[in-house]
């Protein structure tokens, strides 16, 4: 499966080297739809990945849309605000990870909780690679803004910790009310490691976890 760009489409290419498409767009005729493969509409379909559970991911960039494919129907998840998005992987939970491109950052979409939320990489560099988290890059003592989970309804208690633990020049613990608020933690020394953001509300638990290189 591909997405081919230029006319707006998702295509299979078959075991006996045909071409299928799964849709019936072409570059004059794009939208935002949703519905049948056979009659939903894409603007510019950048990217596929594969989830779990079966179902597709869409990356529609000129609609600053993420798409999902799943028994030849074509829906929208609900996250907003993206300006364009050029990839996408999932997680083994079937959440997504866009690479938010225009808004330098990096969006975890949670499908279950009809949750998004961003990590942002301002002035840092970003990679994304099918079939596996982002990598995030920085400086020795670069400051580094991150998007939290908000599961239940809050306060949250948020932390931040990496292991090795000196990528950070500190763990942070600190609590928060606002559901789609930022922390912002200072990178440590150099290495390679893991990022985890964790947010626990009334015993209620969520943590997003990232590979993290500190230069």
């Amino acid at each position: 499966m591909f997405a081919d760009s230029g006319s707006n489409n998702i295509r299979l290419l078959t075991d006996a080297g045909r071409v299928h498409s799964v849709t019936q767009n072409s570059p004059t005729r794009s939208g935002l739809a949703d519905g049948p493969a056979q009659t939903a509409l894409l603007n510019r379909p950048v990217d596929i990945a594969g989830s779990p559970d079966g179902s597709l991911v869409v990356v529609d960039q000129l609609n600053n849309r993420v798409r999902r494919l799943c028994d030849a129907t074509l829906t929208t998840y609900g996250a907003a605000g993206l300006n364009g998005p050029e990839a996408a992987t999932t997680l083994p939970d079937s959440s997504i990870l866009v690479a938010d491109t225009a808004n330098h950052r990096i969006v975890h979409i949670d499908p279950a909780s009809r949750s998004a939320r961003a990590l942002r990489l301002d002035g840092m560099a970003r990679t994304l690679t099918l079939g596996a988290a982002p990598t995030v890059k920085g400086n020795a003592g670069m400051s580094l803004k991150l998007g939290y989970p908000s599961p239940g309804t809050g306060p949250w208690e948020i932390g931040v910790t990496t292991d090795p633990p000196h990528l950070l020049a500190g763990p942070l613990r600190v609590s928060r009310t606002e559901p789609k608020g930022e922390v912002v933690v200072n990178l440590g020394s150099t290495g390679k490691g893991v990022l985890t953001v964790t947010s626990v509300s009334a015993g209620v638990q969520r943590s997003i976890r990232l590979p993290l290189e500190v230069r």
